[in-house]
């Protein structure tokens, strides 16, 4: 499409690195070989990274956005949001729940295999059956955030050099008419370095990231403290027949936001062929404000992926296409 995306060393100069690099690197090894049982359900440990980005003033990615990680501090490194503490040191990891959300006895957020994923309950219920798992000493369960996201959409693009997820890892269960269990052998073709279904089956929303009621984009703070900042950042409008591809992506940055931290569309077009990323945008159609959709579902093809987005819905939003994903910090 309209964007290519390299892989470059610190010195800022293109790479090819190989899969065994990856597999060796304290960060890619410490999410392989994270998944654990925590309160009985089976969550994936992602270890502490850090990061910067870097705009070139010369050389051949003049003007580019370049994102660097890396696995301890360094001139210029900071930790990733999704570990930011408010007045405190990083915390050391995060877990997030090694498949999609799955019913738990009717009140909590799961994340086991054999069953079909929890749809069908809207933003504000799948945030109460997450954090229903914080009962009789255990705590910091919650849905996963959109920092968190980030961190995966960044660390995978690195390894694989681009952000077309399907090409590079597998298509998902993306091409069928309806959902099947979070494990099924389709919907793990979706699968990142031992998470299951990031994307098809089921869409699934993911908190810290809304927009208001004039499509003006509001996100938590970097700081850790979960508070909304408002942006005055406008998300592109869903045309309401056709979705779109980003085509080049808002890079504005404030007071405790950086919309560098994801991949969000400034420009889009409706011709796939276009598009910087490989998956669709549904952006938000006003009104009543929207909160994010990531993935894709079961019939989405082409379209779907780690980096497809719907906005459109409200959080008062519930459908049997749409579920969630357990995280604990």
């Amino acid at each position: 499409g309209s964007g290519t995306w390299m892989q470059v060393n610190h010195d800022l100069q293109p790479v090819s690195l190989p899969k065994p690099y990856f597999d060796a690197h304290p960060v890619y090894a410490g999410i392989s070989s994270g998944r654990c049982i925590i309160d009985g359900q089976i969550m994936t440990r992602v270890p502490l990274v850090y990061s910067k980005f870097v705009t070139p003033e010369s050389g051949i990615l003049k003007d580019k956005l370049v994102r660097l990680i890396a696995p301890g501090p360094g001139e210029g490194f900071a930790p990733m949001p999704a570990f930011t503490v408010p007045n405190g040191n990083p915390r050391p990891c995060f877990w997030l729940g090694t498949y999609a959300g799955t019913d738990d006895g009717g009140t909590k957020v799961g994340s086991l295999p054999g069953k079909m994923p929890l749809v069908n309950l809207n933003f504000n219920a799948m945030l109460t059956r997450c954090s229903a798992r914080n009962v009789d000493g255990v705590e910091g369960f919650q849905m996963w955030d959109v920092y968190m996201l980030s961190v995966l959409q960044q660390l995978s693009a690195i390894e694989f050099g681009t952000t077309n997820m399907q090409t590079a890892i597998g298509r998902g269960r993306v091409d069928t008419s309806s959902a099947n269990y979070v494990d099924e052998a389709d919907v793990a073709q979706a699968s990142w370095r031992g998470l299951v279904g990031l994307w098809g089956n089921v869409w699934q929303v993911v908190q810290g990231i809304r927009t208001d009621t004039s499509r003006y984009l509001e996100v938590w703070a970097r700081d850790g403290s979960r508070l909304y900042k408002a942006t005055n950042i406008a998300l592109p409008v869903f045309d309401g027949t056709n979705p779109a591809f980003a085509v080049t992506f808002d890079h504005s940055y404030g007071d405790n936001f950086d919309l560098r931290d994801f991949f969000l569309p400034k420009t889009t077009s409706t011709n796939a062929a276009l598009g910087s990323l490989g998956d669709a945008y549904w952006g938000p159609s006003g009104g009543s404000g929207g909160v994010l959709y990531l993935g894709g579902s079961y019939g989405e093809a082409a379209r779907a992926g780690l980096f497809c987005q719907y906005w459109i819905q409200p959080a008062s939003f519930a459908n049997t296409h749409f579920g969630c994903r357990l995280a604990k910090v």
